[in-house]
């Protein structure tokens, strides 16, 4: 219950949760456009990292590229010779042949409708003369039409076959559909699943299409639409499903080729609004729109892929194309659809219309369902919940890598699920949230953290070591009224004979003096990151072991006792040294004689042999902030102290400069996994 009051009293923690709950519901009321960019890029990344899979090899595409062009014609080809392709493509085996080609304009020249039109006239107004040859001369133009009507050849070869499915075109016009369609033809391919879903859907309507010639639509097994719908950022996706016109629902190409494949009647074709189109056993995820979202397996060509002229010249071995679909369309330059792919930035739209196909058939289409927004929301709470309980607790070399596992972790989640199980899970707010969350509280942890440090600096800073203070703040180790009792070293210095130097020297001089010796003497046990307790006078008293545990305290305070005490013997010969600068005045102004102070010397005689006392003892002393909550001072007391106060005077009678205790000597420490003592 501790560790929670403590975590919800962090406001760290409540910064997370704010960026969970904002997430959550842009996510949740489905407002998240502003991020649409970057989730689209993330979509084209799970493929890239995903790399080209190998289809079923149920569809394959026959393609009219240079090659064929080259030795065929230029486009577009003759409809005697399309009948030719659909010809052989059945000789090959194929099972359903579907078109991404427009077959909108007839091909019979327009100069011998012409002439049919004025021979009916001339029968009707009675003007046939046979004795002038009239009749005969419509005869021979009338079999010429014939002989060049090759829509009617292939429309011949299409019922023939009964397997072809031909594309046409929804456009917008604000005109009424008859206007604008040279015809319609029945082509409703869906029903609703259940009476609801006829509100829940809202498909795409436009106005008006264009079919194929009446001549092809009537021979078609099947019509489907070749409308592409790219994302804002002109990439292509997804597939539309059902478009509405006129009160009916239309299916796009691939799906009316799927549904002849697999031999399904359009009765048998049923919608679930926001769910799914199922085609018998086959089932297609859609959204409200009717939207699928394309797994593609690649870029250009993966789809096995074959040029027309290889088909039709016998270059293509027969088992390449034995009941399979095969889609004809353009990938030549001029006159392909072209459009932006998770794998190519330029994917041929008949690569687009045989992906779709192998979806259907594979039942392989990406998934994103309606409760996928609860999963991306649990995703973004659990990951408010773990950054604001961890981050704050961490220090700021670990909070970056952590912010980066949990990035990682959440990105290979989101990949694991789309290439394992084909769905889509939101990374865009979840990856975002790890880097709000982290910068928040990183910048909220500076703002208040630099106002801890500069308090811990300005308390402690002319008594304390650094990197105490800094292992201070990094602990949390806040000053506070109190104390505790712990076993530390205490350590006392002291000048001896302080009070002759202040007979011989001015007050100037003497502050001058101290100042040099206390900061060199306070620079060696800050080094050694001792605590300076304070200055009394000439004397210094400081301790070793608080306020951070330090294992090897008394070894410390021996080893600065040798420090300082040659540090003096360097400070005496300096001293000894130290001449009076010609432009000073005379330093001895008390008149010592020349034995105290030799002339030209910048300091007595006294100054050049100055000795210090040390004493050092160990023992369980109380440390703590002692004063009142205006003012304190972290000091130490005990029986310890006094001991080694007195230590440092008793040098005197026995005639040493410094003295350590027997608990000083003998204190057990740990040093690199072994115990160990200073002598």
């Amino acid at each position: 219950m501790n560790i929670l009051r403590k975590i919800f009293r962090f406001k760290g923690f409540w910064i997370s949760m704010s960026m969970a709950f904002l997430l959550s519901a842009l996510l949740y009321f489905d407002a998240t456009s502003v991020f649409n960019t970057i989730e689209l890029k993330s979509f084209d990344l799970r493929f890239l990292l995903r790399g080209a899979m190998e289809p079923s090899g149920s569809v394959a595409i026959a393609f009219v590229g240079e090659k064929s062009i080259k030795e065929l014609g230029r486009w577009p080809w003759s409809r005697k010779l399309i009948a030719q392709l659909i010809q052989t493509l059945n000789e090959y085996g194929a099972k359903i042949i579907g078109f991404d080609v427009l077959f909108t304009d007839p091909e019979v020249p327009p100069e011998l409708d012409k002439l049919k039109e004025l021979s009916d006239s001339f029968i009707a107004l009675g003007l046939m003369n046979d004795s002038l040859g009239h009749q005969a001369f419509f005869d021979e133009l009338m079999e010429a039409r014939e002989e060049s009507d090759n829509d009617a050849l292939m429309a011949s070869v299409m019922e023939n076959w009964g397997n072809v499915v031909l594309g046409m075109a929804f456009v917008p016009s604000k005109k009424k559909p008859e206007d604008f369609t040279r015809y319609l033809v029945d082509a409703a391919y869906v029903s609703f699943g259940k009476e609801s879903d006829l509100k829940r859907f809202e498909p795409l309507t436009y106005n008006a299409r264009i079919l194929p010639v009446p001549v092809l639509a009537n021979a078609t097994k099947n019509l489907g639409f070749v409308n592409s719908f790219t994302d804002p950022d002109g990439a292509l996706r997804r597939e539309m499903m059902a478009i509405n016109h006129d009160g009916a629902l239309f299916a796009p190409l691939g799906l009316r080729i799927a549904q002849a494949y697999l031999g399904i009647d359009t009765e048998d074709v049923t919608l679930y609004a926001n769910e799914r189109i199922t085609l018998g056993g086959n089932v297609i995820p859609v959204n409200s729109e009717g939207f699928a979202l394309i797994n593609y397996y690649g870029p250009n060509y993966t789809i096995p892929s074959y040029p027309v002229v290889d088909i039709l010249r016998g270059r293509v071995a027969p088992e390449k194309l034995k009941n399979k679909a095969v889609i004809v369309g353009g990938a030549a330059i001029g006159m392909a659809d072209l459009w932006p792919s998770p794998f190519s930035p330029a994917l041929f739209g008949v690569e687009k219309q045989a992906t779709i196909v192998e979806n259907i058939l594979q039942n392989d289409f990406l998934r994103c369902p309606t409760w996928v927004t609860y999963v991306n929301i649990a995703a973004l709470l659990f990951l408010g919940v773990l950054m604001g309980i961890v981050l704050p607790s961490l220090t700021t070399m670990w909070s970056i890598p952590f912010a980066l596992i949990c990035f990682l972790t959440y990105s290979a989640v989101v990949q694991f699920a789309f290439v394992k199980y084909r769905l889509l899970l939101n990374f865009t707010c979840p990856a975002l949230e790890i880097v709000l969350v982290y910068t928040a509280i990183s910048a909220y942890r500076y703002l208040t953290e630099e106002r801890d440090r500069k308090f811990l600096q300005a308390t402690f800073a002319s008594y304390l070591a650094p990197e105490l203070i800094e292992d201070m703040f990094n602990n949390k180790t806040m000053p506070e009224l109190g104390g505790e009792a712990r076993t530390i070293t205490a350590y006392f210095t002291d000048i001896e004979d302080f009070s002759a130097f202040s007979e011989k020297l001015t007050a100037q001089q003497l502050v001058e003096l101290l100042n040099k010796y206390l900061s060199a003497m306070t620079d060696i046990l800050i080094d050694e990151k001792g605590t300076l307790d304070k200055y009394e006078g000439d004397a210094i008293l400081a301790f070793f072991g608080a306020p951070m545990e330090l294992p090897d305290h008394g070894l410390r305070a021996a080893r600065v006792a040798v420090v300082m005490q040659n540090k003096l013997l360097e400070l005496r010969e300096k001293w000894r040294n130290e001449k009076q600068s010609h432009e000073e005045p005379n330093r001895n102004t008390k008149n010592l004689p020349p034995e105290e102070w030799a002339p030209g010397d910048k300091w007595p005689r006294i100054v050049h042999r100055m000795k210090m006392r040390i004493g050092i003892n160990t023992g369980e002393i109380v440390v703590g902030n002692m004063g009142s909550s205006m003012r304190m001072n972290y000091t130490m007391m005990g029986d310890p102290v006094n001991i080694a106060a007195r230590m440092e005077a008793a040098g005197k009678q026995y005639g040493v400069y410094t003295l350590v205790s027997e608990y000083t000597l003998g204190l057990e420490f740990n040093h690199n996994g072994e115990k160990k003592r200073i002598m």
